[in-house]
């Protein structure tokens, strides 16, 4: 690869033309989604494949269901992976939930790692080997499929090393052509315009390359990453929320310059509370700084507890954040308020009708709240 110095425009331009010429030689049932969608991939991409793959060679079957010549129809269908149980009810559930999480169609989905993958392909062997030795008295036929299954597994392991050592070298040559900082930058405020503007799917994804391309460059990477659980949030994709905000957390203090240590730990506080199980209580982020960082928490806490029809604690959640006044290099906070006052409408609105005596039929405007209220 030329070591010229390229514009970031030629740059992308030529990184996506490349990806269309891999997708015309490769075999599409082992394609992961980015390409399809001639997006950025990474290690994931290569996990799929050899996910999709290994799935192919136990069902019978790629994980999809049909055939088709239409991209844009393989890419409907995989966003409807097959379960590998329904097709071979054998295959052990641990096994199965390792094939479940490699072909995810979101690669935030998908194994963060390939040393988390290698961990649970091992688990899922050690729990083969103990259901074959427990119970002997099921017939050799069974002994040889657990044996085969177990085989696989390592086939798995051994292919994955395989993977790591691709994705490194990949890493190296794509360190020639990383992006500058002040384009990501410039993405970064085009990307919260269109969340502004309401394109909140188009933003959840742009926002969830925007991290991987900006995983050098701390603290962007963790705001793409916080956006990006907003726009799901917003969307009502919790299982992806909860994923961008576990990968905030995981990814620590690491990468951030001296002067922004207080800002990362907020970062890392903020993750753990979005991404445990359970409600946000209202008095959360008390202690953060209402006109800086912290109002941001103040919606995500709001958020998450409205996806769970919990208006209780949303609502002076949201007259916190309404109230904030976010300054300095914080004041673009405050553009996101119309968006909350909104929520707050909606709260009032809902908590009104749940407690009327005998309940009417839903509102128009709380329609998409019965999904969350059982």
């Amino acid at each position: 690869m030329s070591t010229r110095q390229r514009s970031a425009t030629s740059g992308w331009r030529a990184s996506r033309h490349k990806a269309r010429r891999r997708e015309a030689r490769c075999t599409p049932y082992y394609v992961a989604p980015e390409r399809l969608n001639n997006e950025r991939e990474d290690f994931r991409s290569d996990i799929y494949s050899l996910g999709a793959t290994l799935f192919h060679a136990i069902a019978g079957k790629a994980p999809i269901e049909g055939e088709t010549n239409s991209a844009v129809a393989l890419r409907e269908l995989k966003n409807r992976p097959l379960d590998l149980r329904k097709i071979v009810p054998e295959v052990s559930e641990a096994t199965a939930r390792v094939f479940h999480r490699v072909i995810a169609p979101e690669p935030a989905r998908r194994f963060s790692s390939y040393d988390e993958l290698v961990a649970e392909l091992e688990g899922a062997e050690r729990a083969l080997k103990g259901v074959d030795d427990v119970d002997l008295a099921r017939g050799v036929r069974r002994r040889r499929f657990f044996i085969g299954a177990a085989l696989l597994v390592a086939l798995l392991a051994a292919a994955a090393f395989f993977f790591a050592r691709q994705a490194q070298e990949r890493a190296r040559s794509n360190a020639a052509v990383s992006i500058p900082l002040p384009e990501l930058e410039r993405q970064y405020n085009d990307v919260r315009r269109q969340l502004i503007a309401g394109k909140h799917n188009v933003a959840r994804a742009a926002f969830a390359r925007l991290a991987i391309d900006a995983k050098n460059n701390q603290p962007l990477c963790d705001w793409a990453r916080m956006h990006q659980g907003l726009a799901a949030l917003i969307r009502r994709e919790a299982s992806e929320a909860q994923t961008a905000f576990r990968e905030v957390e995981s990814a620590g203090q690491t990468g951030f310059a001296r002067e922004d240590v207080d800002l990362a730990k907020f970062f890392v506080a903020t993750a753990k509370t979005l991404s445990a199980p359970g409600i946000v209580p209202a008095s959360a982020g008390s202690g953060e700084n209402s006109n800086g960082a912290g109002a941001f928490a103040l919606l995500l806490f709001a958020l998450k507890d409205v996806n769970q029809a919990d208006c209780n604690d949303a609502v002076p959640l949201l007259e916190r954040f309404a109230n904030a006044q976010p300054a300095g290099n914080f004041a673009w906070i405050g553009e996101y308020k119309p968006l909350a006052q909104k929520y707050l409408g909606d709260c009032h609105l809902y908590l009104a009708w749940k407690n009327e005596g005998k309940k009417p039929a839903w509102p128009p405007c709380l329609q998409p709240w019965r999904t969350c209220v059982r």
